[in-house]
């Protein structure tokens, strides 16, 4: 067969865009939640004891795909490994933040010179929620969802308390937790993560816990996550050009 006669599927699939990835990632999760929720694992095999959906609810995958976000299958694992790098990514930088305050090393805690360190709480939030995606890209159970859930949650609960720190200027003693910021006398409240920070654990975390639920919502997902992403380009907006 000849290039001019290659399959139609074939062809949009290479001229698909590279940011289309980023942008199906939610949809992988949320299709992984309904398989699971339909009687269905990823790849369509069968739950044990459960029946497959019929009639309404059964699901039609586009031509030449095999998923309903229209991914062929190499796509979605290209697509899941990035989300697992990212989530370990997360879980590592966390854990190196939470190392440099167990060891009071410095340059674990805030890497780049003249930057105000990361707090313990922090790192610990950051760690949840790139556990919590990591579940969420693994192949989908009940137990792991609730795992995930409770990851988020966790993440939720800082920011929540952070930011209510904040709003009625009183401590409510988390700051200092688990670790005595000894060297926070730069900062107005050692110890205690930056608002902007708190938001961010909101927006993700309870995008993280929509994600693990039974009827996860695509828009509320997709709001939050960007809501989080425009704070975040702001904070280096505003750390690039003082």
């Amino acid at each position: 067969m000849s290039r001019n006669c290659q399959a139609p599927e074939a062809v949009s699939a290479r001229r698909r865009p590279v940011h289309f990835r980023s942008r199906v990632l939610v949809g992988l999760l949320l299709d992984d939640s309904r398989d699971l929720n339909h009687g269905q694992v990823a790849g369509g095999a069968p739950v044990p004891g459960r029946s497959a959906p019929s009639g309404p609810l059964a699901r039609t995958p586009d031509a030449g795909s095999d998923s309903p976000t229209g991914l062929d299958r190499g796509e979605r694992l290209g697509t899941r490994f990035t989300a697992r790098a990212a989530a370990l990514a997360v879980m590592v930088t966390g854990l190196l933040v939470l190392g440099g305050w167990v060891l009071d090393l410095p340059s674990l805690k805030g890497p780049v010179a003249g930057l105000v360190q990361m707090k313990a709480n922090a790192a610990i939030g950051l760690f949840a929620m790139g556990f919590s995606l990591l579940l969420l890209t693994l192949r989908p159970s009940r137990g792991r969802r609730v795992v995930a859930a409770l990851a988020g949650g966790a993440a939720v609960l800082i920011g929540a308390l952070t930011l209510a720190e904040y709003l009625l200027g009183h401590n409510l003693g988390i700051d200092e937790l688990f670790f005595m910021d000894e060297h926070g006398d730069a900062t107005v409240h050692p110890g205690r993560p930056a608002p902007q920070t708190a938001i961010e654990f909101l927006c993700l975390g309870t995008a993280l816990v929509v994600l693990s639920g039974r009827k996860a919502s695509r828009r509320v997902v997709d709001s939050l996550t960007g809501l989080a992403f425009m704070i975040a380009l702001f904070a280096i907006l505003g750390y690039a050009y003082g």
